[in-house]
């Protein structure tokens, strides 16, 4: 199991930026507007060079990453029920976070082939995504949980009423005519798939100055005036709801 883990982690998968990737809007505005933007980012967008956009922006700052490549997280490893008896079974749980233009078919197709490969060489049987829970012994298996391909790709049209220009405007009205508003990507998995079903328009925002230490850390946490932020957001943002009309 160890070295299959480790086949899988040392093949990562390819940086791309597809056509539907919001970060490409980002990084556009982030080029127009920022007070400091690299160079080198700036010629490749003006050029088009989305590949080399991708690799020069995953390289200087690494939390883009995930946004233009599939990750690779061993989450969870079980195996044996005593310190002093091999396990006679070990099983190993691995998140990835599909980047968009790929599928969960380039997942299961490169997981497959690397797991081939371990079994091979230790003369293995390799039983791949079955349909029932039942495995005999000698055997690598792989096994799908919570597949998702993903999300659909949100409106973020201004030229006409839309609810991303409802959320930009009310931003502005609330921040200041000097805040610029630009979509972004969000790889988190949240209860936006509950609302798949209900509206082509999901946003995931929280409208309110915030420091990224105080997320999801130790005492996490809010400062007031971040708070009242948004409470004052929300109160705008539905009363312009109200005097809006645009298809959900």
């Amino acid at each position: 199991m160890a070295e299959l883990i480790t086949e899988i982690q040392n093949h990562p998968y390819d940086i791309r930026l597809a056509e539907d990737n919001p970060l490409f809007n980002f990084l556009t505005c982030a080029a127009a507007y920022a007070r400091e933007f690299p160079e080198d980012l700036k010629s490749y967008i003006r050029n088009g060079d989305r590949q080399s956009l991708a690799e020069g922006i995953a390289k200087l700052v690494p939390r883009y990453e995930i946004d233009v490549r599939t990750t690779i997280a061993v989450t969870k490893i079980d195996g044996g029920i005593k310190v002093n008896a091999l396990p006679q079974s070990v099983t190993a749980f691995i998140n990835h976070r599909i980047r968009r233009g790929s599928t969960w078919s380039e997942v299961t197709r490169r997981t497959e082939e690397l797991a081939s490969k371990v079994a091979q060489k230790h003369g293995l049987e390799l039983m791949a995504y079955p349909d029932n829970g039942t495995y005999p012994r000698s055997l690598i298996t792989l096994e799908l949980q919570d597949e998702k391909n993903p999300s659909a790709f949100t409106p973020i049209r201004t030229d006409i009423s839309t609810p991303y220009r409802l959320i930009a405007g009310t931003t502005r009205a609330v921040f200041g005519d000097e805040f610029i508003v630009t979509s972004g990507l969000n790889m988190g998995n949240t209860d936006m798939k509950w609302y798949a079903n209900v509206t082509d328009n999901i946003f995931r925002y929280a409208p309110m100055p915030a420091e990224r230490a105080s997320l999801h850390g130790l005492n996490e946490c809010v400062d007031m005036k971040g708070h009242i932020s948004m409470v004052e957001w929300f109160f705008t943002f539905l009363r312009n709801a109200d005097e809006t009309e645009f298809d959900l």
